[in-house]
């Protein structure tokens, strides 16, 4: 059987990790069990549960598989066709100190290559899972390790209809009452679907289905469940909500996951919460189990009896001591010249490589010998990048962070996951705060560094640590920005004449990016010459899609933010909101961040005194919202032009005087304190009226850096937009941040095809306007536009939008098509062919919704009034 991925999972601070590691790369060389990756998988905080791990687990094996194709950003296809299993293996004890699953008698077992190994139950278990799973389609297997069971020796196979796509598979063997009272045991109806789960406390009947820790996963629901990994409270129990300054969340596999596909919702909540299987916040576990019944409440569990001949539960009792295997490797070594060699060479590379300049090399070329002497030289390399990052100019610290970040993911040989995730471990949260203040430049690198040294001890902590060596290289970027952007931002006065309306509401548009898009993205814009983007704020489907308000409270204390009209937080303090403003992953981030920027909370006052100095001494809080009526991740500029539409009501809330160039100068100061990176296309792309072409200048006395022009169009071509122009949703999400840290890692170590699609975006995005005022659709350089997209950021065509645009194009539908910002789902543009109509292309997309599913076509039409603002 071969596998092409087997992660085993262990507990955190698990002391014994790198024997179990040891133990499973020799059992492997001994065939065991084959596979094309192995991992060896710690849980990211203790006590995150069956669950918690599962998921965990799930999303680095995903991140590690979409690294090994090539991809760049997480992807849900690379779980379509992949073997995948996934082994939790237990927590130590002084009978078992690498699990139960290693223990071993002292006996031999020869497997069917003639090899002997120690007859331990990890070997029993693989035996059992290849038997279940060979002759069948891929799925995802998730296994406990708490129990050994032995199939029945004249048991041949699963039947060929025992595990399904559409269900998830549970498996059982028949117990009676003493042993069900001690485990959980399944309640299912007249077809073996699960119903009901009862731990510890069997139903009254003459047997009893017991839960086995062996399920089946088909790739429609491990995709599902992978989804959950950046949805709060979620997210908590998986590296990636560590990493982005969650604590740790309790989910079972079997209570939280399981259970959610028998039953409604609302019965669903009302499960009582299992103890030691759960988390024990009530609250918290009833958000996350709404969040995994949308996901994982239209999949069934069905239940498939086993014929057992042994079972033995680890729990109950000692064996014997584990005796483990000593696996070794041997680094390699490199002459210490070569580390001089290295650092005079960098240091005459960095001094070119500040001009876009093809003769310039890669540094990747550059960088990958060092790699390949392996981590005896590492901490020398480091102190390198160390000693140019404290001596260079603000502007280049960037780049030489991001390189370093580089060295790292070479170092990993491409086994560390991939590189695009969140950086806000509390190791590296001190360094990071420092670097944001001029005066601790210093300090704050020698902290980044020694942290880093630490990390670099395994290879998915490497891609950890170039991640936040990746956060890093944008705070210096961000303080660029600040220094653009601060003197843009009205300042606040207490003497302004306080507003005697309750509400101000804000409806805005969405963006469509015709060219030039990536050029707006910092440090790009700051770097390169010419820094333009062709776009226009639009309407979809005849509405303002986008919506803000700003509401004085006269009865209630703090702020309270709603997010899409249902959500509702309560910050009660300053602290909090400036807690919230830079973790955008948390709900209620964009608005926190938007009223930092403001300057309304840099006072020392309590909420209650800030609001009413500037809003009245009858206002005992403020109530701001926003909504968007697309799908998250549209691709259509929605976060940045939500934050313009907040700006506005905050700052008519307050009676400031403002324009749209103070918008458009905050909204970039915000997606840099959100820790977003983006650029400055979208907020002017959906708040300045119709189509136009925006020039931003890094250098201007006049404090305005953005340039905007209005592209008047012929009205034939006017009438051709409204007819030939469309939005098509992909029914995927995807993540803008991620796609963006690839764009800006390409841009930084001197990637050639990087390099080149902005040279060629340069050069084309002047031509581009100029066709469109001529009133010809710019296709050839739209096509181009495209294709430097997909140089920039591979995977900004995800596979199933591919095979729909070249359907499409062969049904002599469409003209050209191409993804709307960054790409990799949301939205695809698409411009039709002369006799084609967008009722037709629905129409298309309604006959092949089998296999297109969750595509759809909505008509986009330019809008010259693009703010609309309303107070009450």
């Amino acid at each position: 059987m071969e596998w092409d991925v087997v992660a085993f999972t262990v507990r955190y601070n698990q002391p014994r990790k790198d024997e179990i590691e040891h133990t499973v790369k020799w059992l492997q060389k001994c065939g065991v069990f084959s596979t094309d990756l192995l991992l060896v998988i710690e849980d990211p905080c203790a006590d995150i549960g069956s669950g918690g791990s599962t998921l965990n687990a799930l999303l680095i094996l995903a991140e590690q598989l979409c690294s090994s194709r090539g991809y760049t950003v997480l992807t849900e296809d690379v779980l379509r066709g992949a073997r995948i299993l996934i082994l939790h293996s237990g927590p130590s004890s002084t009978e078992f100190p690498l699990g139960p699953a290693f223990s071993s008698q002292g006996s031999l077992r020869r497997l069917e290559n003639g090899n002997f190994v120690a007859d331990m139950p990890i070997v029993q278990l693989f035996e059992n899972v290849n038997c279940l799973a060979r002759g069948h389609d891929p799925l995802t297997w998730v296994l406990g390790t708490e129990a050994y069971w032995k199939l029945d020796k004249n048991w041949a196979a699963l039947k060929p209809d025992a595990l399904s796509n559409h269900h998830i598979t549970a498996f059982t063997l028949q117990a009676d009452d003493e042993l069900a009272r001690s485990h959980g045991v399944y309640d299912c109806d007249q077809h073996n679907f699960v119903i009901d789960i009862h731990f510890r406390d069997p139903p009254l009947r003459s047997f009893h289905m017991l839960c086995l820790s062996a399920i089946g996963m088909p790739p429609a629901i491990s995709t599902a469940l992978l989804s959950l990994h950046t949805t709060y409270p979620i997210s908590s129990s998986t590296y990636y909500g560590l990493d982005t300054g969650a604590i740790g969340f309790k989910l079972s596999l079997f209570f939280d996951f399981i259970l959610a596909g028998c039953s409604s919702l609302e019965q669903f909540l009302a499960m009582p919460i299992v103890e030691g299987k759960c988390d024990t916040h009530p609250d918290l576990v009833k958000m996350a189990r709404r969040m995994v019944h949308q996901k994982l409440g239209g999949y069934r569990t069905r239940v498939e009896f086993l014929p057992i001949a042994l079972f033995h539960y680890f729990g109950d009792d000692g064996r014997t001591k584990q005796n483990y295997l000593d696996y070794c490797c041997k680094p390699e070594h490199m002459g210490m010249d070569f580390i001089d060699l290295f650092a005079h060479g960098f240091e005459e590379l960095l001094r070119q490589a500040n001009q876009i300049d093809a003769e310039v090399p890669s540094f990747h070329a550059y960088l990958s010998p060092m790699a390949k002497a392996g981590l005896k030289w590492s901490s020398r390399c480091l102190d390198v990048f160390k000693k140019f990052a404290i001596e260079s100019d603000l502007k280049y610290v960037s780049r030489i962070l991001t390189l370093c970040a580089t060295y790292l993911s070479l170092l990993a040989e491409g086994k560390g996951g991939v590189r695009s995730g969140p950086a806000a471990n509390s190791e590296f949260i001190p360094a990071l705060e420092m670097l944001k203040n001029p005066n601790k430049q210093t300090e704050g690198l020698e902290k980044l560094f020694e942290v880093t040294t630490g990390w670099i001890d395994e290879k998915t902590r490497m891609i950890r640590a170039a991640r936040h060596l990746e956060a890093a290289a944008q705070v210096f970027a961000t303080r660029r920005i600040k220094e653009i952007c601060m003197p843009m931002i009205p300042i606040l006065s207490s003497a302004v004449k306080k507003p005697e309306f309750k509400k101000v509401t804000v409806s805005a548009c969405a963006r469509v990016d015709l060219y030039g898009g990536w050029l707006d993205t910092p440090p790009i814009t700051l770097d390169i010459a010419k820094s333009a983007v062709v776009n226009m704020a639009i309407a979809v489907d005849g509405r303002k899609p986008l919506h803000a308000s700003v509401e004085r409270l006269f009865d209630i204390s703090g702020l309270i933010v709603e997010i899409s009209g249902e959500e509702q937080l309560i910050f009660a303090s300053v602290e909090s909101i400036f807690e919230s403003h830079d973790k955008p992953n948390r709900p209620g981030s964009l608005i926190c961040a938007c009223l930092v920027a403001t300057g309304l909370f840099n006072s020392p006052k309590t909420l209650s005194d800030i609001l009413q100095t500037h809003y009245g001494i009858t206002t005992t809080g403020l109530k701001i919202a926003c909504k968007s009526e697309l799908p998250h991740g549209s691709g259509l500029g929605t976060s940045s032009i939500l934050a313009g539409a907040l700006l506005a009501a905050i700052w008519s809330s307050l009676g400031v005087e403002y324009t749209l160039d103070h918008i458009n100068h905050t909204v970039l100061y915000i997606e840099q304190l959100l820790t977003t990176g983006g650029g400055w296309q979208d907020s002017i792309g959906g708040l300045s009226p119709g189509l136009k072409i925006t020039h931003f200048q890094t250098e201007a006395p006049d404090g305005k850096h953005f340039l905007t022009r209005t592209i008047d169009l012929p009205e034939k071509l006017r009438n051709e937009m409204q007819n030939r122009f469309a939005l098509v949703y992909t029914g995927k999400t995807r993540l803008a941040k991620n796609l963006l840290q690839e764009v800006i890692r390409s841009w930084e170590t001197h990637d050639g095809e990087a390099v080149e699609a902005i040279r060629t975006m340069q050069r084309n995005v002047d031509l581009t306007a100029e066709k469109l005022a001529e009133g010809t659709f710019p296709v050839t350089f739209i096509a181009e536009y495209f294709q430097a997209k997909k140089k920039l950021a591979a995977g900004c065509e995800p596979n199933t939008v591919g095979k729909f645009i070249k359907e499409a194009w062969d049904k002599k539908l469409i003209e050209i098509a191409w993804p709307a910002g960054a790409g990799g789902g949301g939205f695809f543009y698409v411009w039709l062919q002369e006799r084609a109509s967008i009722t037709g292309l629905a129409e298309f997309l309604e006959a092949k919704r089998h296999k297109y599913p969750g595509f759809a076509v909505s008509r986009a039409a330019i809008e010259v009034d693009p703010m609309r603002i309303g107070f009450e």
